[in-house]
């Protein structure tokens, strides 16, 4: 099977065998590290294309944790058996 990728199948422990004459580049390493940088700042990378963790936007309920409490303490047997239906395993 050929490929014109400079890593290839192969039948050992990493499962590739690497050619490194076989990659050309068009880009300098600087224009690679702009592209990234620039790439990163505007959250376009995932965390595995990154060493960096996606910053996620904080979002709340806008709920004190005293009101959450005072919701369960105060629910319905019914309220209460739908939420653990709902939120049990299986």
């Amino acid at each position: 099977m050929a490929s014109a990728a400079y890593e290839h199948p192969a039948n050992n422990e990493k499962g590739v065998i690497v050619h490194p004459e076989h990659f050309k580049s068009e880009k300098t390493r600087a224009q690679v590290k702009a592209e990234t940088e620039a790439a990163m700042r505007q959250g376009r990378l995932s965390y595995g294309e990154s060493n960096y963790p996606i910053r996620t936007p904080d979002v709340s309920s806008g709920k004190t944790r005293e009101q959450v409490i005072n919701e369960l303490l105060s629910e319905s047997p019914a309220e209460r058996s739908e939420r653990l239906r709902l939120y049990s395993p299986g």
